[in-house]
């Protein structure tokens, strides 16, 4: 499945434990191109057929473009946090900064990264969540997550396997609640030039 997926949810420490989990990052599409986002999404629907997971973020031009462009909308998820969990978002994206900035310096492309996601979610948490809302009542399946304690890794397997049974109405999983191209891209290549 593809997966758009909050900042802060876990996308990159679960991918960097499973070589077939890939967290497509956007900051390595340029923005000023205005079609950034129809070659981010592109990329994770061609790597999604290659038999990946794919996480991507949850811009709101990538959720719309991507639901207009897969075959199968059974195919994709958001997976937010619940709005009870702001606080918790915003604190979590603040250590992480902090980490990265002792880590690499606070002047590291991944921290000033951070900081980015820190800042956006403090502006934009409360606005994101609305649209999702409204993005789910139009069709878009969303798995909110609800506590602290939530197990990403299970969260995505029981909405693959839910899929995989036709589940598609509204369901709980792991205490979550489940509501409801390109050329070929050489993925080595494209991650070293990402890198570069």
């Amino acid at each position: 499945m593809i997966f758009s997926a909050y900042q802060g949810i876990g996308k990159s420490t679960l991918a960097k434990k499973d070589f077939r989990i890939i967290d497509l990052e956007s900051s390595c599409y340029d923005k000023t191109n205005p079609n950034w986002f129809k070659d981010y999404v592109n990329t994770a629907i061609n790597l999604y057929k290659q038999g990946y997971t794919v996480f991507i973020s949850s811009h709101k031009v990538v959720r719309d473009y991507l639901l207009q462009h897969i075959e199968n909308k059974n195919d994709y998820a958001m997976i937010m946090y619940d709005i009870n969990l702001e606080v918790y978002c915003l604190d979590k994206l603040a250590e992480r900064f902090e980490k990265s900035c002792e880590e690499y310096g606070q002047e590291h492309p991944i921290s000033r990264k951070n900081w980015r996601a820190y800042q956006n979610a403090g502006s934009h948490f409360e606005e994101t969540y609305a649209e999702i809302k409204e993005d789910e009542k139009n069709g878009l399946k969303v798995i909110w997550i609800k506590d602290e304690d939530y197990d990403l890794n299970s969260l995505i397997t029981d909405a693959e396997s839910n899929k995989e049974n036709n589940i598609t109405d509204n369901e709980t999983i792991s205490g979550a609640a489940v509501i409801d191209t390109v050329d070929d891209v050489d993925f080595l290549d494209w991650v070293s030039e990402c890198i570069d």
